[in-house]
């Protein structure tokens, strides 16, 4: 093969990010441009980005989405300085077409040295005609794709997700385009407007990975949360009611046939098939200190559940779980039990 790959295996961000194209998408006004504009500028200096590290190089931020005048508000409140190998570029950010040809013949000779554009926003790029067509939506992406690839550089195109309650790339507006024909997708998962924490999801076509990421003390920036665990944040209804029964149970443990066991945890699908949900769901109730066995009693196959509880605080975060409005979505919030009593209180104070 003569084909050189060296070219293209850059580590934009230790691991994360490499040359491609790359969708960062999260709800209106919470805190896209601020995570992109952090990590540009990190790019620049050759610092660490939410704790990874970034390669020095030079990076062009094409904003169609904010005036002048608010960039330079946001790269004041972030406390960031200027940076000779940063340029933000307003006059030719409304298309790709013009992009690249500020690429191609301004930053001709220093091409090379670019390890970051970043495109906000996506949607506004005067080649895109409709969001929702998937032809013409994989096209252009398709070509900005190919710039990439062609001049080893990661572009990431910042993006807005839908209003409906979907999560990773599935919570992207628009088409399945953005997804097939891209690198991958950045999701920022949050409960709320008002929330301090939230998750970076990578759906990535090299890994997948979550970043549990908090709002510093003036609630501007998101930065890398040090209270949290990387856990799963979303817990369904039927898996939430099997731990809450066996908390709730004097002996921790709970065995039957599909039929009773489901009465008991009041599972809302096919009583038959609940060992084949159990099994589906074995990590997250693994998580939780919840095993199971399937057996046959006679004629009767029996399942048996228990839940290994060592700590009194356990009720207390089930009981949190289930009475607060956030409380099932919450669990990266309440799972670290070795933070002990206070923590715990401390959580039961905030949300109830």
């Amino acid at each position: 093969m003569n084909h050189d790959f060296e070219y293209q295996s850059h580590d934009i961000w230790q691991g994360l990010l490499k040359p491609g194209l790359f969708i960062l998408g999260g709800p209106s006004k919470v805190g896209k441009s601020m995570i992109v504009t952090s990590l540009a500028d990190a790019i620049a200096n050759g610092a660490d980005y939410l704790g990874r590290k970034t390669p020095k190089g030079k990076v062009i931020y094409f904003d169609n989405d904010n005036y002048a005048t608010q960039t330079k508000d946001r790269i004041k409140a972030l406390d960031l300085q200027q940076n000779d190998n940063l340029t933000y570029n307003f006059d030719d950010a409304r298309s790709f077409i013009s992009i690249k040809n500020y690429l191609n013949y301004n930053q001709k000779s220093d091409i090379d040295n670019i390890r970051l554009v970043v495109i906000d926003c996506y949607a506004n790029l005067l080649e895109l005609q409709d969001i929702d067509g998937y032809t013409d939506n994989y096209t252009l992406l398709k070509s900005m794709s190919d710039y990439a690839m062609k001049h080893s550089i990661c572009i990431v195109l910042v993006h807005h997700t839908k209003k409906a309650k979907t999560s990773g790339q599935d919570a992207l507006l628009g088409s399945r385009a953005l997804t097939a024909a891209t690198s991958g997708s950045i999701t920022i998962e949050i409960e709320e407007d008002f929330s301090t924490n939230a998750t970076l999801s990578f759906n990535l076509r090299h890994l997948k990975e979550r970043i549990n990421i908090t709002k510093d003390t003036k609630g501007i920036n998101w930065l890398l949360s040090d209270d949290l665990e990387d856990v799963e944040d979303h817990i369904s209804d039927n898996v939430l009611s099997i731990i809450h029964t066996l908390a709730k149970h004097p002996t921790k443990h709970l065995e039957g046939s599909c039929q009773e066991l489901s009465a008991r945890f009041n599972y809302t699908e096919n009583p038959k098939g609940l060992y084949r949900f159990l099994k589906r769901n074995s990590d997250t109730l693994a998580d939780n200190n919840v095993t199971f066995t399937n057996s046959r009693s006679g004629q009767k196959r029996q399942i048996s559940l228990t839940l290994k509880d060592n700590d009194d605080d356990q009720w207390h975060l089930w009981h949190f779980y289930t009475h607060t409005k956030r409380g099932h979505k919450k669990v990266s919030q309440v799972s670290q039990l070795k933070k002990g009593e206070n923590y715990v209180k401390s959580l039961l104070r905030k949300y109830t």
